[in-house]
C-alpha cells in the first residue's frame, strides 16, 4: 500500500479504473456496445488524466518497493488514452 498522498490517490484512481472496465464490459455484454463506447469516450479523458498525473507524483514520491500501485495506474492511464484516441479518430 502506497504511503505517500499522491500515491494513495493514484490506488484510488486505479479502483475507478477498474470500475469503468467493469462497467465497460457488463454495458458491452448487455447489448449497448454504442452506449458502452459513449461513457468510454465521455469519462475516459478526466480519469485518465488525473490519474497520470497522480501517478507520475507518487512515482517521484514513493519508496521503490511501493511503486507498483502507481506505475500499473500509469500504464493503465496511457492505456486508456491511446484507447481513447483510437476511438475518437478511427
Amino acid at each position: 500500500m502506497p504511503k505517500t498522498l499522491p500515491g494513495r490517490l493514484s490506488a484510488l484512481v486505479l479502483a475507478f479504473f477498474l470500475m469503468e472496465l467493469i462497467y465497460f464490459v457488463v454495458l458491452t455484454l448487455q447489448g449497448d456496445p454504442l452506449g458502452a463506447v459513449l461513457h468510454f469516450i465521455q469519462i475516459t479523458p478526466f480519469i485518465a488524466l488525473v490519474g497520470i498525473i497522480f501517478s507520475i507524483f507518487a512515482i517521484n514520491k514513493e519508496d521503490s518497493i511501493t511503486k507498483t500501485i502507481p506505475k500499473i495506474t500509469l500504464s493503465i492511464g496511457i492505456i486508456f488514452v491511446c484507447l481513447y484516441f483510437y476511438l475518437m479518430f478511427s
